[in-house]
């Protein structure tokens, strides 16, 4: 079944210019060639079929069609050639040539679409610039793959083979329209882009399984979406002790990469939240009346099919419904229930599509956690699993209710008598910061704020920090470091210095970024709520950040580790982040969102904070064999032995 918002057009404009005026121009039309029977043409108007092996020259107003095992080819000269694939639709709406440019604006609708063009030589600049109802795609020189799903509103950008900014996406609905965000998608890399939001986070896909869907659909084969081929089906159980501190409206907390949120009011009336063991397994589940939660699964990296939400009443029965929607954030689904007195149940909902959001309203109950349930190997649908190991409950005999408190950084001022911790005191003045790979923006930071450099080089790790780079010059340090933070509304700023005898990238195919030469923070975001426990909790986060691969600089990322008990789990941050080589070593500058902290900053707040810098040096491995910090007596899972940082 095909919906209504699979037609909208997208618009392709591709640009050729020279700066030679003797150049000559293509030819002011597209030429169209099937390559299968179902391929139809639209001429001055009418539609006929266009059979192999003939072809035909398409002007202004016309366009070419193909069903779901057809394929045409639409060429412009000799520099781009798009393959239109599996119900695309393609319209050519304005032709132009002059000495200097060439302009072709042609509308696509759905499928799928392989774009070819050639880089320009000689002083000529070819640029290929699509618009879709979803996003802005550019490309200079480069081969991509544009997908719309069939059945959702989700579009994959495809970076097959693309240099260094070869490739951009934005979003259509980007909402700072006046400075939109633009993506960068390298080869070997995909990003989503739905009607709603930015551009997803970097997807590195399997280019094996990536091209065999491509073979199949240029053979007409049927194929599963091509979001079922990037991204495995989600699997996790995720009870409430993985939240910290209650929720309240206008925070977020992450519950192994899916973001919570709750309303402040519902259709049941002004909502309350609180802590409370409500099965009686030790746990605090979150009590909730008149409330909505909100899960947000686009950070997952992970095909989200099945939900099981688990729920129990109290002494009261409990009512509500769970729904989960779609990228559009349009309803897929929606489930009521109704649970007796001191009964639980677990709510399952199961789609063909993907989920990118749920809302579960509850009258007067509590939310015990959630299970991302995936299909069976047969395709079959998974049994609903419960977020919690004892089920069915049993409530305990008094269940005290907590009262409702902040999520993990809540705004209020510094205590008067903060409990000290092992490490140093860190200020982070409020400044903006410009990610560009300079450092001499942080100097004038420093200047202006009266902000302070902390330079560090005590060992905290140690495999093997004796070991120096191979060939490395006689004067050069092995590793010494400086950092320094700031913020402002949306940003936690974190600048480091690196003094480095060699270089060493991560090269693996995990997120272990801590294998290499790589700072990294560690953050406790609810200090003054637990700053004398001894143990990793929910609200405790590690971030490894990727310096380069073959040299400082080169695809720079990071990496999003969550410390709670039992669980070491990471997912890619998506957040701005340059880094480049210096004389001796490298420089790193990045900017956390708060939203992806759960953290509204205001002065005077204070977080838990160990800086580090991970070292190794043996090229060709990846291994770290020695850690410096400055909380000098640092230990990853002993939050106590990390520093302070205070916003001012």
């Amino acid at each position: 079944m095909r919906f209504s918002w699979i037609v909208p057009l997208l618009a392709l404009s591709f640009l050729l210019a020279t700066c030679r005026g003797n150049a000559t121009p293509p030819p002011a039309f597209a030429q169209a060639d099937a390559d299968k029977t179902t391929v139809t043409l639209r001429l001055a108007g009418s539609e006929q079929p266009l059979s192999p092996p003939a072809s035909a020259q398409l002007q202004v107003g016309d366009g070419v069609r193909v069903d779901g095992a057809g394929r045409a080819f639409l060429r412009f000269s000799d520099f781009l050639t798009v393959e239109i694939l599996r119900t695309g639709d393609l319209q050519v709406q304005e032709l132009a040539l002059s000495d200097q440019s060439a302009l072709a604006v042609f509308g696509q609708s759905g499928g799928t679409f392989f774009n070819d063009l050639a880089a320009g030589a000689g002083g000529i600049e070819r640029r290929v610039t699509v618009q879709s109802d979803f996003a802005v795609v550019t490309a200079t020189g480069t081969r991509f793959m544009l997908v719309k799903e069939a059945n959702s509103p989700l579009e994959w950008l495809f970076g097959l083979e693309a240099g260094v900014n070869d490739l951009t996406v934005q979003a259509q609905n980007d909402p700072n329209r006046s400075s939109p965000t633009i993506k960068t998608v390298g080869s070997g890399v995909a990003r989503w882009v739905a009607p709603l939001g930015l551009p997803g986070p970097e997807v590195s896909y399997d280019v094996a399984a990536v091209d065999k869907w491509l073979a199949a659909v240029q053979r007409g084969d049927p194929v599963p979406e091509v979001g079922e081929v990037l991204w495995p089906h989600a699997d996790a159980r995720m009870d409430t002790a993985m939240l910290g501190q209650t929720l309240q409206p206008g925070m977020a907390a992450d519950m192994g990469g899916v973001t919570l949120a709750v309303d402040a009011e519902s259709a049941f009336g002004r909502a309350k939240y609180g802590r409370t063991d409500c099965n009686g397994d030790g746990i605090a589940d979150l009590s909730v009346q008149n409330g909505v939660i909100r899960l947000d699964f686009r950070n997952l990296l992970r095909r989200v099919r099945g939900l099981d939400v688990t729920l129990m009443a109290r002494n009261v029965p409990a009512s509500g419904s769970v729904a989960v929607l779609d990228p559009a954030a349009s309803t897929i689904t929606r489930q009521s229930f109704a649970i007796a007195a001191g009964q639980g149940e677990v709510v399952s909902l199961r789609s063909d599509l993907p989920y990118h959001y749920a809302e579960i309203a509850l009258a007067d109950g509590c939310f015990l956690g959630f299970s991302l349930t995936p299909p069976n190997a047969d395709g079959s649908r998974g049994r609903p699993l419960p977020a919690v190991d004892r089920w069915p409950p049993r409530p305990p005999v008094s269940a005290p209710t907590a009262t409702p408190t902040a999520a993990y950084a809540r705004p209020t001022p510094i205590p008067p008598t903060p409990t000290p911790r092992a490490g140093s005191s860190v200020e982070a003045a409020a400044a903006t910061v410009q990610i560009d790979g300079n450092v001499d923006d942080w100097q004038i930071v420093a200047r202006q704020t009266d902000g302070r450099w902390v330079a560090f080089d005590t060992i905290v790790y140690d495999n093997g920090c004796k070991r120096r780079y191979p060939n490395a010059y006689g004067d050069r340090i092995d590793l010494r470091a400086r950092v320094l933070l700031a913020y402002d509304d949306s940003y936690l700023y974190v600048a480091f210095v690196v003094e480095d005898d060699g270089f060493v990238g991560y090269t693996g195919s995990d997120l272990n970024f801590f294998q290499s030469d790589a700072p990294q923070l560690l953050l406790d975001l609810d200090l003054d709520g637990d700053a004398a426990v001894t143990t990793n909790d929910g609200d405790d986060k590690q971030i490894d950040f990727l310096a380069g691969v073959d040299e400082a600089g080169d695809s720079p990322a990071s990496a999003f580790w969550d410390l709670g008990p039992g669980r070491a789990r990471s997912r890619l941050l998506d957040a701005p982040i340059a880094a480049t080589a210096t004389e001796n070593g490298y420089f790193l500058e990045a900017a956390i969102p708060w939203d992806a902290l759960g953290v509204q900053p205001v002065s005077g707040l204070r977080l838990g904070l160990a800086a580090s810098v991970s070292d190794n040096d043996t090229p060709g491995t990846n291994s770290q064999e020695c850690m410096i910090s400055a909380a000098p007596q640092r230990e990853w899972q002993n939050p106590t032995t990390w520093g302070v940082l205070t916003l001012r």
